[in-house]
């Protein structure tokens, strides 16, 4: 199956000059008056139909230019992108959109600048309506938009020109938890149509979770590109290992549940925030919800005093919460498998599917694991195992 997306060795370089008489004088004199500035360089990769492709990297990485070379905004110094089909793109927040007029306008004269018929665009124009739940406000000019506003019309007005790849940078980030939501629920279904997505996203769990392939850059370059799990986490792990200063994961936002309480228990059953080695472990939490009807699933993440991440666990195994204003979760290990350190656990609140993470509370003081007197091992965990040795 040809590929819908192609990217062969593409490098983006601008020209720097220190003043408009330097740009002058280097016309004219053809004597070179500017720096150059890479902002990618010799990048390749190839997206099949059906396939998802996330990108990732840290700020000024090249990210956002090669979107913009991907959708026809920006050139290539030097290589080729090949498409196949209609594009779609959600890049900077109102790009493509004008202050002055109405939503309603903007959503019809992007969706014909993406290459609907005029019958097509007034079909079109109430479904976008619908989607973006806009209201009275899809006939107020744009520029009396919040970003959610402008993100939901960006949003429902490229989902809905049929696009056969639609890409997308950064811009659910700006939405609220239920709009974001019926974003992700929207791309699952455009994705089951067997259409592609190119998500840029900050949110790694929305990467990994949506994406089958990745790719990460880093000063403009492929750093590691492949299966979207496995970049991921090398990407987390290079992120944790810059060692930044700690804060704290309480969110504080607007949100339909949170976790109230959550405290850990020893072998005792009192709270305690020192284990030994091999200790059993507990943790209790009590979640608060606005909406009974909201399904919840908790988690317990736990962190390296470092900011590594040691291990996660969910209770997808579950059915998820609901039916409850008030719930009361308790999470158990016969054996603490940490060998000896400093630990800082976390819980979180997903949507069922992992998707959308609702609250995330951190224990500040976090945990210590203390070696016994004869301790012996390395590393940060001790699973069991098991050793056979041939004698003979």
């Amino acid at each position: 199956m040809p590929a819908v997306l192609s990217v062969e060795r593409v490098s983006k370089v601008y020209r720097i000059y220190p003043s408009q008489k330097a740009r002058l004088f280097e016309a004219l004199t053809r004597r070179k008056r500017h720096r150059e500035v890479w902002a990618l360089r010799d990048i390749s990769f190839e997206l099949r139909p059906g396939r998802s492709l996330g990108l990732v990297g840290e700020n000024g990485a090249g990210k956002s230019t090669l979107l913009k070379i991907l959708t026809g905004c920006a050139f290539p110094s030097s290589g080729v992108v090949r498409k196949e089909g209609k594009v779609a793109a959600i890049l900077e927040l109102g790009m493509g959109f004008h202050g002055e007029f109405s939503g309603r306008d903007n959503a019809g004269l992007n969706a014909a600048l993406m290459g609907l018929a005029p019958g097509e665009v007034r079909r079109a124009v109430p479904q976008i309506l619908e989607f973006s739940e806009l209201g009275q406000a899809f006939d107020q000019p744009l520029k009396t938009y919040s970003s959610g506003m402008v993100m939901r019309l960006a949003f429902s007005t490229a989902i809905h020109v049929d696009p056969d790849i639609l890409i997308i940078d950064e811009a659910l980030a700006v939405g609220d938890g239920y709009f974001q939501k019926k974003c992700i629920e929207a791309l699952r279904a455009f994705q089951e149509q067997g259409k592609t997505v190119v998500l840029c996203s900050h949110a790694l769990y929305y990467i990994a979770s949506m994406c089958q392939e990745a790719v990460w850059l880093k000063e403009g370059r492929v750093q590691r590109q492949g299966n979207a799990r496995d970049v991921v986490m090398e990407y987390e792990n290079h992120l944790n290992s810059r060692k930044a200063p700690a804060r704290s994961r309480v969110e504080e936002r607007t949100t339909p549940a949170r976790i109230m309480g959550a405290r850990l228990v020893n072998a005792r059953g009192g709270a305690a925030d020192h284990f030994a080695f091999q200790e059993p472990f507990a943790a209790e939490l009590e979640i608060v919800t606005e909406d009974p009807n909201l399904p919840l699933r908790p988690g317990l993440v736990l962190f390296r005093n470092d900011e590594v991440e040691i291990f996660t666990s969910t209770s997808f195994d579950h059915p998820p919460l609901r039916g409850r204003s008030v719930y009361h979760c308790r999470v158990e290990m016969d054996h603490l498998p940490l060998v000896k350190g400093m630990y800082k656990p976390a819980f979180f609140l997903t949507d069922p599917e992992g998707l959308h993470v609702y609250h995330i509370r951190e224990l500040p003081d976090g945990l210590e694991v203390v070696p016994p007197a004869d301790y012996r091992f390395f590393g940060i965990i001790h699973p069991e195992t098991r050793w056979i040795l041939d004698m003979e």
